[in-house]
């Protein structure tokens, strides 16, 4: 986490070197990027990078904390259609999907964080939260009888958990792209119905979810 001299700083100036930081390290691999190109950029010293942080990696990683932040409020914003497990799963990865076409560093991002040194303590971290709000919602379900009883929630974490980091990919792929293109601003320009495409593909997708998780006994 920053130091305190960090958040003495006034809102705008914070804003600047988040900003600046966000822009360099989705733009690049954590390798990289420069200490030095950020201070430059945010018009500030290097060294004063070192009195707010401690060292590249405590801010990179309150960058990705800040995003995740980012992309829990423009969740909030949108209504999921929790009408069952199912729906709501469409709902959210749509959402999920509208924010990073709309925030594309972001995107960005969270891609490049799949290559840098700090990969698996941040998909542990991740992991750890979003399976705590999974077995809730997991947990729902199967009191409504929307999902079998016999599949540990840990692999159905696992397995949600591999597939996120997957779809964009599959997603790029019929798009024509790769996934660093798809998030690249501006990469969409000209194609048509690519969100009509993405909800295409979700719906088929948690469909297939849906018919290897569901009890026999439904439809």
């Amino acid at each position: 986490m920053p130091k305190q001299t960090f958040f003495n700083l006034p809102a705008a100036k914070r804003e600047q070197i988040m900003a600046v930081a966000l822009d360099e390290f989705g733009r690049n691999p954590y390798t990289r990027v420069s200490v030095g190109t950020i201070a430059r950029r945010a018009g500030i010293a290097k060294g004063s990078i070192y009195q707010y942080f401690e060292d590249k990696k405590d801010l990179y990683m309150f960058l990705l904390h800040q995003a995740g932040e980012v992309k829990l409020e423009f969740l909030k914003r949108h209504e999921l259609n929790w009408e069952d497990f199912y729906s709501g799963l469409v709902s959210l990865m749509l959402a999920g999907t509208e924010f990073e076409l709309e925030h594309p560093r972001y995107a960005r991002l969270g891609y490049f964080m799949l290559t840098s040194p700090f990969r698996d303590e941040t998909l542990i971290e991740l992991q750890q939260v979003s399976k705590g709000h999974l077995a809730e919602l997991v947990a729902m379900a199967r009191s409504r009888g929307e999902i079998r009883a016999d599949i540990p929630i840990d692999l159905i974490a696992f397995f949600f958990s591999a597939l996120m980091m997957g779809f964009g990919d599959f997603i790029a792929g019929r798009l024509g792209l790769t996934w660093e293109e798809l998030y690249t601003p501006g990469a969409l320009t000209g194609l048509r119905d690519v969100r009509e495409q993405l909800k295409t593909a979700t719906i088929e997708l948690v469909e297939l979810m849906r018919r290897g998780m569901a009890p026999t006994n439904r439809s």
